[in-house]
């Protein structure tokens, strides 16, 4: 049996944020194995998982997060409290063909509905987009995962096509500092 390797062209999420970035409320940084540690407080809920597919517990999430590591191809971020430096949660961007960026991610339940999966997507479609407003970011997103949805639409994005993106009409961003 011969495999057949076809040469494919992505976006490189690799030089994105290369240093992390900060919003009011968040510092973002790239994810260094050490991060996997704090995930017993606020990652044990099931409900955190529950839409991740393959994985089911922080011990598994935290398997995944290394992997990441080994794929040059994605970039992993740790998600921290600014004022506090609690661990937050994590953000993958992920290439999605030649001019699209996948991005997913997990927050701690002990911060949920707080606007800090908003204020942190805001921030990635402001740094990601072009200077005409194009948004690169696209989420696939279980419909079921109803929070994930919504928070989608109040940033901005539209689902086309079983995917989310930037509605360039009403796609909108903090400032991030």
């Amino acid at each position: 049996m011969g495999i057949n390797l076809i040469k494919r062209e992505f976006f490189s999420v690799s030089g994105l944020f290369p240093d992390g970035f900060r919003t009011p409320r968040l510092a973002v940084y790239p994810f260094a194995p050490s991060d996997v540690a704090g995930m017993e407080t606020g990652f044990d809920s099931p409900s955190v998982w529950r839409f991740s597919r393959g994985i089911d517990s922080a011990a598994s999430a935290g398997e995944w997060l290394l992997s990441t590591l080994e794929d040059a191809t994605q970039a992993t971020f740790t998600v921290r409290i600014r004022e506090t430096d609690e661990l937050a949660g994590f953000c993958v961007l992920l290439p999605f063909g030649k001019d699209r960026v996948e991005a997913g991610g997990w927050l701690s339940s002990q911060f949920w509905r707080r606007g800090l999966g908003r204020e942190l997507l805001d921030a990635l479609t402001q740094h990601t987009s072009d200077g005409k407003g194009h948004c690169p970011l696209v989420a696939d997103v279980d419909p079921e995962n109803k929070a994930a949805c919504c928070l989608l639409a109040s940033a901005g994005f539209v689902a086309r096509g079983g995917l989310w993106t930037v509605d360039p009409v009403s796609g909108r961003g903090a400032i991030a500092t």
